[in-house]
């Protein structure tokens, strides 16, 4: 039995040998037809594991505690109550500096304080004075003030010796009789609404006071009644006091001159009129102290805020009715707001309270344009320079064979359009240090195109019009084709050279003045081509850089473009990121590493910086672009198909540790994943940046100024570490609060979110 089998095992290899030599799987590779094969040392070289770790500083790493997603809290806000029943007069506010809608005058209530000597040091400057005029069948005067009044009228109304001035009664000033009296000021209302700033202590309703007016009015007539009894019992205690005195001299000069009983009623009568006197004084004060209540009453129906802040919610409206406490709106400070925050219960054991903490905003943006018109997924987009017309075009290619030219500022924003016949997978456009405006496509067939956006279109005519019309200038073709669909492509930085990188994993160079083959890459990668890039640092080789669905990342010394030689491959890529960018100075770049972009150095393979996704757990994906002006990168998160504008780490290292804060977060409320990027090429502050997505739009994002992406990140100290843990999801409370007085600028508002980071404490080195 094991002869037989031994001797089926031998026939089976023979006939498995003779099969391998019939087919010619013994003899080494040939490259495909029409390919010739890379010259000695044009191929990709071993892996080489010599990426440097980050510096000692860590570069954004070293051991910082970052919590994502802390909300943001205003810890001084108010409900701002109603102090009285009644009903809703006004919802507004009487502020000069207001500018909601100007409602109808009405009358407010006041007490008006009559100024005996205009020249008295306590009355209040000129203007504030008022001249009070009761119109017939009004039981209130109204009151004037100077700026209602002609001026002419009102020195007539000085020079009379019979006119009386009033001045607004404020708490402290004295409430004699018939030195204050009840009077209404029409006054213009401000309307306010949700989201409407006020200031503490600013008038933000009122209730109807008309009752509460009635009862003022009352007051002030007992305050007077009260003051004339007084006055009247002074004067009878007076009178008594004298006859007690006359009846004491009359009685001491012995009996007969005056009878006992009458000496007896005078001194009953003094003592009487004594005590009489004392209590119409209580009863003067009494009354003056029920005014003073009374006012405070009225006052109550004017409704202030007691802080500085936004209106948040309003609950209450005119001719509504409330009772006492009722809320009427919501203000919160957003100038002091609490950071507060979940740290999992192991990270929260490396810090206390009183550590510094930065603090980074949550910033969501939506599209400045968002651009129809293709029919199929949008694959490729690119930003060109300024034209000879000073524009810059947005060039998209789709699944549908068009590549259109857009104009996203003008009212009919597609200028025109060019009609490859298959599917188009990449495009480029020339830099402003380049000698011409050119484009480049890359299509499903393997062509690439050349096209002069100077020469894109005619000049305009009536008979034209101004509608989008098919691309007038013919594109030059690339002078031969890839074996597999163009999957990107790149302009060197002077335009003279471009690279094509597609699914037959060649990278080829060409000569944009005639579209001739400079140099052909024959396996330059092991799978298919995703990204080229040039990169040419100030003074130094040009390099061309390169990545590939082998998760590598080639870099191509080019010093003479026709014979490329390869730098050692940087391995380990997670080859999520399809498209990675170069920095505009040929320094830098972006690498991707798991849920990690790290910047690397192109002379040193130092990585500079590291850019974290949100989620450990979760990897950057699509692209990963350096903005012309170096200072940020923008990402697209795998998770929820965020796109996010990093401040470029390492570089900057404004905050001492260069990390990579968010500083955008680009999200359309419903909208394909996006599937491509490019920024507007302006080097000194691009001023937008264009993406593709899956639902066949074009989306333009605005970019935020440069000021902005190099600010100082907020810094303040923890001012709550809880000890006490939460069994559920074993995580801890951490609160800082920060002064934010710029918070129309810096981001931090209430209700949003923010990124705590909490830097390593340097070490402690004992004394020896």
């Amino acid at each position: 039995m094991f002869r037989w089998t031994a001797l089926c095992l031998v026939l089976c290899a023979g006939a498995f040998a003779l099969v391998a030599m019939a087919t010619g799987a013994f003899n080494p590779a040939k490259p495909p037809s029409g390919e010739l094969a890379a010259a000695p040392g044009t191929v990709a070289s071993a892996y080489d594991d010599s990426i440097q770790p980050p510096p000692a500083n860590g570069l954004g790493r070293g051991g910082a505690l970052v919590i994502q997603d802390a909300r943001l809290t205003a810890y001084e806000r108010q409900e701002v109550p109603s102090q009285r029943d009644g009903a809703m007069l006004v919802v507004g506010t009487d502020d000069p500096d207001a500018t909601g809608e100007v409602l109808d005058a009405i009358p407010v209530p006041f007490l008006a304080r009559l100024i005996d000597d205009p020249k008295d040091p306590t009355a209040p400057p000129e203007d504030q004075w008022y001249l009070l005029s009761k119109a017939e069948g009004f039981d209130f005067a109204e009151a004037f003030s100077k700026a209602r009044v002609k001026p002419e009228d009102w020195a007539a109304y000085r020079a009379r010796p019979s006119t009386r001035f009033f001045v607004r009664w404020h708490k402290g000033d004295p409430l004699l009789p018939k030195k204050v009296e009840v009077a209404f000021e029409r006054k213009v209302f401000h309307k306010l609404n949700e989201g409407d700033w006020v200031k503490k202590d600013q008038l933000v309703a009122l209730v109807d006071p008309t009752v509460q007016v009635n009862d003022v009015s009352s007051k002030v007539f007992k305050l007077e009644t009260a003051e004339s009894e007084w006055l009247a019992a002074t004067k009878t205690k007076l009178e008594a006091i004298r006859r007690a005195q006359a009846s004491e001299l009359l009685h001491a000069k012995g009996a007969g001159f005056i009878s006992e009983d009458t000496y007896q009623a005078d001194l009953l009568n003094r003592d009487r009129y004594i005590e009489e006197e004392k209590g119409k004084d209580a009863a003067r004060k009494v009354a003056n102290q029920d005014l003073a209540a009374a006012l405070t009453i009225l006052k109550q129906h004017h409704i202030r805020s007691s802080i500085s802040g936004n209106i948040k919610v309003i609950y209450k409206h005119p001719g509504e009715s409330v009772k006492n406490l009722d809320p009427i709106m919501q203000i919160q400070n957003p100038e002091k707001l609490r950071v507060e925050g979940l740290a999992d219960w192991q990270d929260a054991q490396t810090i206390a309270k009183g550590m510094i903490v930065i603090i980074e905003p949550t910033r969501p943006k939506g599209p400045v344009a968002i651009l129809s018109g293709h029919q199929q997924e949008v694959t490729c987009v690119a930003v060109s320079r300024a034209g000879k017309d000073g524009k810059k075009l947005i060039l998209s290619g789709s699944e549908d064979g068009d590549v259109r030219f857009w104009d996203w500022t003008a009212n009919e924003p597609l200028v025109a359009h060019l009609d490859h016949r298959t599917g188009v997978l990449a495009v480029a456009c020339t830099g402003p240090k380049a000698a011409r405006n050119l484009a480049l496509t890359g299509d499903r067939d393997g062509v690439g195109r050349l096209i002069d956006l100077d020469r894109l279109l005619p000049a305009p005519t009536a008979a034209i019009g101004a509608t989008a019309r098919q691309v007038q200038a013919t594109p030059l073709k690339l002078s031969e084709q890839h074996r597999g669909p163009i999957t990107c492509v790149a302009f060197s930085p002077d335009g003279a050279l471009c690279a094509t990188g597609g699914e037959d994993r060649s990278i080829r160079l060409w000569n944009t003045t005639d579209g001739k083959l400079v140099h052909r890459l024959v396996a330059a990668h092991k799978a298919a081509v995703t990204s080229v890039q040039f990169a040419q640092e100030k003074g130094k080789m040009l390099q061309l850089v390169s990545a590939g669905g082998d998760n590598t990342l080639h870099v191509w010394n080019l010093e003479k473009a026709d014979a490329p030689t390869p730098t050692p491959v940087l391995p380990r890529r997670s080859g999520d990121v399809a498209q990675l960018g170069v920095s505009s100075d040929g320094k830098y770049v972006l690498f991707d590493h798991g849920s990690e972009i790290r910047v690397l150095s192109l002379a040193d393979r130092q990585i500079e910086g590291v850019i974290q996704s949100s989620s450990a757990a979760t990897n950057f994906t699509t692209m990963a672009l350096f903005a012309p002006d170096g200072n940020s990168v923008l990402t697209n998160s795998a998770s929820d198909g965020r796109l996010q504008l990093w401040r470029t780490p390492g570089q900057l290292a404004i905050d001492g540790q260069g990390r990579a804060a968010e500083i955008r977060q680009f999200v359309r409320v419903e909208g394909g994943t996006a599937t491509c990027a490019a920024f507007d090429p302006d080097e000194k502050q691009p001023a937008f940046v264009v993406t593709g997505s899956r639902d066949n739009a074009v989306i333009v994002w605005p970019m935020p100024k440069t000021e902005e992406i190099l600010a100082k990140p907020r810094e303040t100290k923890l001012t709550l570490v809880e000890r006490s843990l939460d069994n559920g999801s074993r995580q801890v409370r951490v609160w800082a609060e920060v002064e934010n007085p710029d918070w129309k600028t810096t981001g931090l508002t209430p209700g949003g979110t923010a990124t705590m980071v909490v830097p390593p404490m340097a070490p402690v080195v004992e004394a020896k």
